[in-house]
């Protein structure tokens, strides 16, 4: 009984009939085609072998067993060229796949003796070609690259790739691992560019042969099946590209990444699929602009043959139109896959892979959040997924606490994280200013803030970030001071002492930061000594130009110093800049109120026109006109955490007056916009505030009706029912029809609502000055200025309170009061300049 085994080579199979009894007779063995087909005709005694199984064994990289085969073949009886190569091409395999590190050097001295033996023994050149390849393979891995070189080239390897005919699945391997080392070797030719363009050749063929001989190979074992194809293939599929950028041939290495990516996933591609997406996102985002950027050109899909990949195409083909989402989908990609390679088990002997693992997923993290950041998108779902593998790795733990924090929806959340991230790292300040952060935009709880503040300062008092340290201290501080009435202003003057004391420390620091002179131009603003707030604003502006803040500072310094026209100039020259940034128009027309003889109608058309750019804008750039990072406040406005606590309980009241109004810190919510995004929330407030602003106007052009038009026809929909805006503005123009009991009426209903609301505070109290009751006046204006003693409007009321009341001497101190407020008033208050810039 006989069978017939086959042992595919480039094409060409060797056939062995074995006889159930007999003898080895190598002698026996006679050569019947050694152009295609190698017949070997031997007796073995005792062993019954069938010609699928070398063949299966060797497709299916079964070493171990070729190996016993193989032995035992020559074990009978002799060895001939056929059992070299065998032994040859299984210890070299063998070898590869690693292990002890004694044993392999041993298999590969063994490999190299056997594939020499099979070239002296065998006259077969189809074996020979075969002995070759495998032999030029040896000497690369030995680190001989001339001379694997050397031997690929004098192989007969030609007479395989004539006309790309279809090679067998371990063939097809052999001749793409011979491709891969013939490029590699090429690479490192002093002729560069001969040697490059020959060298990328090759690497492209090693790149499709690879990827096609998986793609056949799932169709032979089945789709769950993963074959290794060694490091030699692994490092060619991934060679071309690189060599392209080396070169500066970026649009070449973006087109090779590019046609890797559309080659047909099998589970054996899955990991070079994630190395590669991730190579080509890195390249795309340093080296290929948005003009550069084309869309991929899917015309290579068609290229079809037995040595080319099979590619997706059709209809249904997902193709990137745009720079960005190539990025992204090929980082998402790149991330699914490598976060479920992630080592879990936390034993000693999986240390190094786990390193690994989660360094790669650590870079796709780092590459996302550098992609999305600039579009102010933020992947909540990949760090929380993350987590699973994350225990004590304070970066994924800082990404994550940053992400939540970006986002501006959780910030209970993101102070929880950065908690953790101080736990982790008992060291690091930066989860801790972080985490102050946090505590003064979003949450409005400057003491908290404070705590956290002093920990950073307690961990890097002289370090680098001792800068960002001392202006986060500086601006808690002054916030500190700045909230509280004046009754406790008296009593917390150290945080005022203790704010400046932060700033000069920042301005005198080895690196000057314009938010320094900033902050300090701001303090001297709110002590209303003007001209110095005016040198620190241009010491801001010196250092940096295009700091918003510190223009809005100068322009409010210049107003109160009476300059109107220099203010107004400076407001047009930046709106030049920044033609749609809202508060410098909001800006504008104040100043153009008090420096054109018709300024109550151009401040009329100014707020108009701010009114359609804020209807006109797409979502998308509702963000991009606001001052973002900054909590700016209109109108006379402080800070009152009162109104906070209840705007939380009731989203329907509104605490503009309290609650800073374009800044990080703005939380209030208008009706139907609970859910809204926060600039929507942002640019809903700056609206409600140009509606009183036109009001306001209405009324100072005599027009009452159409001023009362205008509240009633935005009363709901903008201001909402229960708003003390809504109250104030209805008592405002009550009282301009000198309707001074309806008047009071609203006012008190606006104070019910808001029992910090500065102005409503003061009307009520004129209003109850007009209807002759001095001495609830009176209250309620000592009130207002409890509340705010800037405005000069109240200590004028006060006196006129008082000198009805008898007492003529204070009546004459609050007057004078009164000049002195008004002689340094800007035009807006300087809550408009925000207190927490850190930017």
């Amino acid at each position: 009984m006989s069978t017939l085994l086959q042992s595919f080579t480039n094409g060409r199979f060797f056939t062995i009939t074995t006889i159930t009894t007999g003898t080895i007779n190598t002698n026996s063995i006679k050569t019947i085609n050694c152009d295609r087909n190698y017949f070997i005709r031997r007796s073995l005694k005792g062993k019954t072998r069938t010609e699928s199984d070398i063949e299966k064994y060797r497709e299916e990289s079964e070493w171990r067993k070729i190996l016993e085969l193989a032995q035992s073949i020559g074990s009978d009886g002799g060895r001939n060229g056929l059992i070299e190569f065998l032994l040859g091409e299984a210890k070299l395999e063998l070898y590869l796949e690693g292990g002890d590190l004694i044993r392999g050097q041993n298999l590969l001295k063994e490999s190299r003796a056997h594939l020499k033996s099979c070239l002296n023994a065998s006259n077969c050149s189809a074996l020979q070609v075969d002995a070759n390849l495998l032999l030029a393979k040896l000497h690369f891995m030995s680190g001989e690259q001339p001379l694997a070189l050397k031997v690929i080239e004098a192989s007969g390897i030609s007479s395989i790739i004539g006309g790309e005919k279809p090679l067998p699945h371990r063939i097809m391997k052999l001749v793409a691992e011979s491709f891969a080392i013939k490029g590699m070797c090429l690479e490192k030719e002093k002729s560069i560019d001969k040697g490059l363009e020959k060298a990328i050749t090759c690497l492209t063929k090693a790149s499709d042969l690879t990827l096609r001989y998986l793609q056949n190979m799932e169709k032979h074992l089945g789709p769950y099946a993963i074959v290794s194809v060694g490091p030699i293939l692994e490092t060619g599929i991934q060679r071309a590209p690189i060599l392209f950028i080396q070169n500066d041939q970026i649009t070449k290495a973006f087109n090779q990444y590019r046609s890797i990516m559309n080659v047909c996933e099998t589970q054996s591609t899955l990991n070079t699929r994630q190395v590669v997406s991730r190579k080509l996102a890195e390249l795309i985002i340093r080296s290929v602009s948005r003009s550069c950027w084309t869309p991929f050109d899917t015309s290579i899909t068609t290229l079809s043959g037995h040595w080319k990949p099979h590619r997706y195409f059709g209809q249904s083909l997902f193709n990137p139109r745009e720079r960005e989402e190539e990025v992204i989908l090929l980082l998402l990609i790149s991330e699914m896959l490598a976060a479920r390679n992630v080592v879990l088990d936390r034993g000693s002997e999986f240390n190094e892979t786990r390193r690994q693992s989660l360094e790669n997923v650590i870079a796709i993290h780092d590459l996302l959040v550098i992609a999305l950041t600039p579009c102010k998108y933020y992947i909540l779902d990949m760090f929380e997924k993350a987590m699973k593998f994350s225990f004590e790795i304070k970066h994924i733990w800082l990404q994550f606490g940053l992400s939540v924090m970006e986002t501006r929806k959780f910030p209970l959340r993101a102070i929880l994280i950065f908690k953790e991230v101080a736990r982790i790292d008992s060291k690091d300040p930066v989860p801790c200013i972080l985490a102050a952060k946090v505590y003064i935009l979003e949450l409005n709880n400057p003491e908290k803030a404070l705590e956290f503040a002093l920990e950073a300062l307690n961990r890097d008092t002289e370090g680098i970030l001792a800068s960002r340290i001392n202006l986060t201290l500086g601006i808690v501080n002054a916030i500190l001071y700045e909230e509280e009435t004046e009754t406790v202003k008296k009593l917390k003057k150290l945080h005022l002492h203790e704010s400046i004391k932060y700033f000069q420390a920042l301005a005198k620091g080895p690196v000057e930061d314009h938010l320094a002179y900033y902050h300090l131009g701001l303090h001297m603003a709110h002590q209303r000594v003007i001209n110095d707030s005016m040198h620190h604003a241009q010491l801001a502006l010196v250092l940096n130009p295009y700091h918003l803040p510190s223009i809005q500072l100068m322009i409010l310094c210049l107003s109160a110093l009476k300059k109107y026209q220099e203010a107004l100039s400076l407001c047009e020259a930046s709106l030049e800049e920044y033609p749609d940034q809202l508060v410098l128009l909001y800006v504008k027309a104040h100043l153009e109120q008090v420096v054109s003889d018709n300024g109550y109608e151009l401040a009329l058309q100014t707020a108009k026109h701010m009114l359609r750019c804020c209807k006109n804008l797409p979502n998308e750039d509702k963000d991009k006109v606001l001052y973002s990072g900054n909590n700016v406040t209109l109108t006379g406005t402080n800070y009152d955490t009162l109104s906070l606590k209840m705007e939380q309980t009731l989203s329907e009241i509104v605490s503009l007056d309290s609650c800073p109004i374009l800044g990080e810190g703005a939380i209030t919510i208008g009706p139907g916009l609970e859910d809204g995004s926060l600039g929507q929330k942002q640019l809903w407030n700056l609206q409600l505030h140009l509606w009183i602003l036109i009001a306001e106007l209405y009324i100072k052009l005599g027009l009452i009706s159409e001023a009362e038009a205008c509240v009633a026809e935005v009363a709901n929909v903008v201001f909402g029912p229960l708003s003390h805006q809504l109250m104030y503005v209805k008592g405002i123009l009550a009282k301009a029809r000198q309707r001074y009991a309806e008047a009071k009426s609203y006012f008190q209903n606006a104070i019910s609502i808001n029992p910090r609301h500065a102005r409503a505070l003061q009307q009520l109290g004129h209003s109850y000055y007009l209807l002759g009751n001095h001495l609830s006046a009176d209250k309620y204006l000592r009130d207002s200025l409890n509340v705010d003693a800037t405005l000069h409007e109240t200590w004028s009321h006060m006196g006129c309170v008082l000198n009805e009341l008898g007492e003529h001497k204070r009546a004459a101190d609050c007057l004078v009061t009164a000049i002195q407020l008004e002689a340094t008033a800007p035009i807006l208050p300087f809550n408009l300049s925000p207190r927490n810039v850190f930017e």
